[in-house]
């Protein structure tokens, strides 16, 4: 692999966020979110695979190899950067731009399905379309100045094109859920949109991906937690030896997906829009494929409940509030259905979980009953409050789950009250814990079956200290 310095990213994800500050103040930030990383993705494509080799350098030509022989695009001429660029003052952008996806899109199925169905490229949400013309043409503009040059050897890499592609999908997450916190109240599709880079890179590094291994991500979003699998992969194993299955309801978000996946050099992947519920992936598979080795997901319960819309503006289907098997408590129940899908013996489980789920009664105390009776749950990880700055749910919590009954206690780490200042240094604690489980005063430790009944299956670590102190209590009276 090519060493990347981390500022290249950062530079070149400044450069494109310039562009999007310098659009109308009135667009829609969804619209814009659309545009740039559309005509990023098309620049990036098109400067990997130019339609005739230039000769520039023999390195440049030797990497741009090595992207052709591991994903295999083929970009059409017509739907080359420079050509719509040359066109960019003129009317009809928008047109010439989703031909331009359609082409692309139809030349390589395998690899990027029905994406210009799904992005619907066409669809705005202004009522003049001379105005996205406009905006588009300022954007193609923009991408065509000599700061966002790609054919560098430097910059025609994996690391680097998709690390812009995600730095811009968290950024678009932030700003949006800073903009809700200034003026409305989040809008559920929006809420799960982007898993915080810091815990998506947590939880990749508590599943440990291995070479070989098949990755599920049921509500993948952008994909941001399986790109976070196979980057961890990439970096303990050396390897890009994995097969990446997501599934998403918002056909918009499907669409990044794929270029998502394309732009971070992942060969084997697959993504299906649709509910994960009734219009699986599953349904389309067979044999050994229908198991995985990994599932991580933020599931539709991080969502405002009750999540029974969460997929309304979705083209390909939607959660049914009178159907859906997880309407009532969807998080616990979409985390049960899930593990269902795990591989027998090596499956492993992260699921992303407001920490209300692991405390509240009713239903979901019985769910965790039967994941605790099944000893299906290896760790239970309380996050701290408010690390992630703008994030909807100020308490979080992970819990890794396991397909296989292993007769272990299950390990508890309480983070709620840990400096944030330093988040990473958090985060690393906290895999270095759980991976060896570490008792750590105060933090975490082994927690058994029968603690955890006396507590009444409470999950979020509050009667931790309650039921040693109690302990110690009778153990007094009884001396």
């Amino acid at each position: 692999m090519i060493n990347t310095d981390l500022p290249e990213i950062t530079r070149l994800s400044d450069f494109l966020w310039q562009g999007f500050e310098h659009l109308p103040a009135y667009a829609e930030p969804e619209t814009c979110k659309k545009y740039l990383l559309t005509l990023f993705f098309l620049k990036a494509v098109s400067s990997i695979w130019p339609p005739e080799v230039d000769a520039m350098s023999e390195d440049l030509d030797l990497v741009r190899q090595s992207w052709r022989n591991s994903v295999h695009l083929i970009v059409p001429a017509d739907a080359q950067f420079d050509l719509l660029l040359a066109q960019h003052s003129e009317a009809g952008n928008v047109e010439r731009i989703a031909n331009a996806l359609r082409a692309l899109s139809e030349a390589n199925q395998e690899q990027l399905g029905t994406l210009a169905d799904e992005l619907d490229f066409q669809s705005t949400q202004t009522d003049c379309p001379d105005v996205c013309d406009l905006m588009l043409g300022f954007l193609l503009a923009h991408l065509a100045q000599p700061e966002f040059d790609l054919r560098a050897r430097h910059l025609l890499h994996p690391q680097v094109l998709g690390g812009v592609f995600s730095d811009l999908l968290y950024r678009f997450g932030a700003f949006h859920r800073q903009s809700c916190a200034v003026f409305t109240t989040p809008s559920p599709p929006e809420e799960r949109s982007i898993t915080p880079r810091p815990i998506a890179q947590l939880m990749a590094r508590l599943v440990k991906p291995k070479p070989g291994e098949v990755i599920f991500d049921p509500a993948c979003g952008t994909a941001g937690l399986l790109v976070a699998c196979g980057e961890q992969l990439r970096q303990t194993q050396q390897s890009d030896d994995c097969v990446l299955f997501g599934q998403e309801i918002i056909g918009e978000r499907c669409a990044l997906s794929r270029m998502h996946l394309v732009l971070s050099g992942f060969k084997s992947h697959r993504l299906k829009c649709g509910d994960a519920i009734s219009d699986s992936v599953l349904h389309d598979l067979a044999g050994d494929q229908a198991q995985f080795d990994v599932v991580v997901t933020v599931p539709p319960a991080l969502i405002s409940e009750p999540n029974v819309q969460a997929g309304r503006h979705g083209r390909h289907g939607q959660f049914r509030p009178d159907s859906a098997p997880h309407n009532k408590c969807p998080g616990l129940t979409f985390a049960m259905h899930m593990r269902a899908t795990l591989r027998p013996q090596t499956g492993r489980m992260a699921v992303l979980l407001p920490i209300e789920a692991l405390s509240r009664g009713g239903m979901e105390r019985d769910i965790r009953e039967q994941l605790v009776s099944a000893n299906a749950i290896d760790s239970v990880i309380c996050l701290p409050r408010n690390i992630i700055p703008g994030y909807p749910h100020q308490a979080t919590a992970l819990l890794m789950l396991r397909r296989e009954a292993a007769y272990a206690p299950v390990f508890f780490v309480d983070a709620r009250q840990a400096e944030t200042d330093d988040p990473e240094a958090v985060f690393s604690s906290i895999a270095d814990a759980v991976l060896h489980k570490r008792d750590i005063d105060g933090l975490a430790r082994l927690v058994s079956w029968c603690e955890i009944s006396q507590a009444g299956f409470d999950l979020a670590a509050q009667f931790l200290a309650t039921v040693q102190e109690m302990q110690e209590t009778q153990e007094e009276q009884a001396a």
